[in-house]
């Protein structure tokens, strides 16, 4: 759902420290892009989705 670093502009994620962002919602923009995009899928007929969170580091 929604737009991912790994197809933006940035070059953050090809670096090993930036490696883990590729995937991951980035902001308030991305996190509304996404929830528009479960939108447009549940009016579309889809009833299922699957959801990944990982743990915050301290």
């Amino acid at each position: 759902m929604g737009p991912r670093a790994v197809y933006g502009i940035g070059a953050t994620v090809q670096t090993p420290e930036g490696a883990g962002v590729g995937y991951r919602l980035r902001g308030q923009e991305q996190l509304v892009r996404a929830l528009e995009d479960i939108q447009r899928a549940l009016e579309e007929g889809v009833r299922g989705f699957i959801f990944h969170s990982r743990p915050r580091r301290i």
